[in-house]
């Protein structure tokens, strides 16, 4: 694994994942997947190595009580999100952590646990652990020339492992960066991970409206592996963002920008799958058939203050060159044409399959390839001050055996996103029947490995869903909110234990669960379910 920082207007980290088959560049200004020239997301596969995206970035807008839109953008030539954070105390830019994308290795995080495991004492302090910005980190100004952390506070930062339950990370205290995403515990470590902060508290020259007063920290992470399989072609995007306005936003949304690059970027079909959150992008011209098609599976989205799941009200295609006026950036967002006309198909353009004979794909539309990119936005949605949401998304890419016709390389898309979502609801730790590395063994968690062997399925739910365990018998299961809100507890009669429980979800709310399941000898194990109507 090898890193590598290149300076720019904005600051710019390139990092290539050997032996994985993407390499990415990204800004720390609300424009990932880019150098702010050219695209950032590179594929290297069988015979193809080239650029699969231009771009991706985050959209958000809302309305004041006063009716005022404040809306932020980001494009491939500029972005209305600028490095740093906000003070919480003051609720204005801190002019801190503006220069800087932070990034780590499992590597140099498993060096760090073994040197603090042999004596309770660090030895050999490292770069990407010891200058982390975790909250309150003592080390980090040592290790971060020039950059400061605000007061420990309450300001949340980068995640980290908190050894000692103190609320502060202290690597030397044996604390390390870890993932962190709502409802799963704190110790996951990817084999690479980076981590920015940006807002929007800063001059709109793309959509000339009013900033929302939103800080993001983002994180990018990826795992280890050499196959053409789900973990080899994909990248991660989490978003935790933090709303600093005094007032609500009504009809609040929030998006994101993904702008295509497949071959020479102007040959280019596009569609979606809205069932599977799935969008994509692939080669429009027969004779470049080679080229890997790229998806965005969408994850996690924003919640309601009741644990609701917002949800997906558009991804619809658009012209990347055409400029666009602050309410035609919004009525994307809200599924609409700039224009202000209802955009086709229901919001989601060319949602039918083209690997198959639909009639709602640019093939059966007979369009002219060209440059795509489309936007997928959540909402609407009442942005209360001082909440904080999550949006997650994986950037992944496919490439066929079979090279005839438009599109052979969209179909593994499918089974890639199906995968890849089985993945972040098992909290990021891998199932050897999940396939997401076919030929090696792959461990993606830090801590002991899932003795209780616990599947849930279907996830998503519906109105029911089935716990089994393959090693031990089941002798209780609750479900609860991401507040910790205890919905439902099952706890089977003396002498019926099982290694299977059905649990009824037709009472619970379409949103993100965690089921806490402890087995007959006193063993706890918990994880996350989607319900989704």
């Amino acid at each position: 694994l090898t890193w590598a920082a290149t300076a720019h207007s904005q600051t710019t980290s390139t990092f290539s994942m050997e032996p994985n088959n993407v390499l990415v560049e990204t800004l720390n200004d609300g424009r990932f997947l880019t150098t702010g020239l050219t695209g950032g997301f590179h594929a290297n596969i069988d015979n193809f190595h080239g650029t699969l995206m231009r771009m991706a970035g985050l959209w958000a807008g809302g309305k004041s009580p006063d009716g005022t839109l404040h809306l932020s953008a980001s494009g491939l030539n500029i972005s209305e999100f600028t490095p740093g954070i906000f003070d919480p105390e003051t609720a204005a830019p801190a002019n801190l952590l503006q220069h800087n994308i932070w990034k780590v290795t499992k590597e140099e995080i498993l060096a760090h646990q073994a040197d603090f495991a042999d004596n309770g004492v660090i030895d050999n302090p490292l770069q990407g652990v010891f200058g982390w910005p975790g909250k309150g980190n003592p080390y980090f100004q040592s290790f971060n020339i020039g950059e400061m952390l605000p007061d420990a506070g309450n300001q949340d930062l980068a995640g980290f492992f908190d050894y000692d339950s103190d609320g502060i990370y202290n690597p030397a205290n044996g604390d390390y960066p870890a993932l962190e995403t709502s409802g799963c515990p704190a110790n996951m470590v990817p084999d690479v991970m980076a981590w920015m902060a940006f807002h929007d508290d800063y001059q709109h020259l793309l959509s000339g409206a009013q900033p929302l007063k939103m800080e993001v920290q983002a994180t990018m992470f990826a795992f280890h592996c050499a196959e053409n399989a789900p973990l080899g072609n994909t990248i991660f995007l989490r978003l935790k963002l933090f709303y600093w306005g005094n007032e609500p936003l009504s009809n609040t949304y929030f998006g994101l920008f993904n702008d295509y690059q497949v071959g020479d970027g102007n040959h280019e079909y596009a569609g979606c799958d809205p069932s599977r959150k799935l969008l994509f992008g692939y080669n429009g011209l027969a004779q470049e058939s080679s080229n890997p098609a790229v998806g965005v599976k969408l994850l996690r989205g924003p919640v309601t203050e009741d644990n609701v799941a917002v949800p997906l009200r558009s991804a619809i295609m658009i012209d990347p060159m055409s400029p666009l006026s602050q309410l035609g950036y919004y009525r994307l967002l809200s599924g609409k044409n700039p224009n202000g006309s209802m955009a086709s198909y229901g919001g989601f353009t060319y949602p039918g399959s083209p690997v198959s004979s639909d009639d709602s794909t640019e093939i059966s539309a007979g369009n002219m390839p060209g440059n795509r990119a489309a936007v997928a936005s959540y909402g609407p949605f009442l942005l209360e001050p001082g909440a904080v949401h999550e949006m997650i998304a994986a950037y992944t890419f496919t490439k066929s055996a079979e090279q005839n016709g438009f599109a052979p390389n969209v179909k593994p898309l499918y089974s890639f996103a199906d995968k890849i979502a089985l993945f972040y609801y098992n909290c990021f730790e891998t199932k050897p029947e999940l396939e997401l590395c076919v030929s090696e063994t792959l461990q993606t968690n830090s801590a002991a490995p899932d003795a209780l062997n616990l599947l849930a399925f279907p996830n998503p739910a519906d109105s029911k869903f089935t716990i089994e365990s393959k090693s031990a018998f089941i002798s209780r299961v609750t479900v609860s909110d991401l507040t910790g809100r205890k919905l439902i507890d099952l706890e089977p009669a003396s002498g019926e234990n099982s290694p299977m429980v059905n649990v009824d979800a037709s009472q619970l709310h379409a949103g993100i669960y965690l089921v806490s399941v402890i087995s007959s000898d006193e063993r706890m194990k918990t994880l996350k379910i989607v319900i989704e109507r």
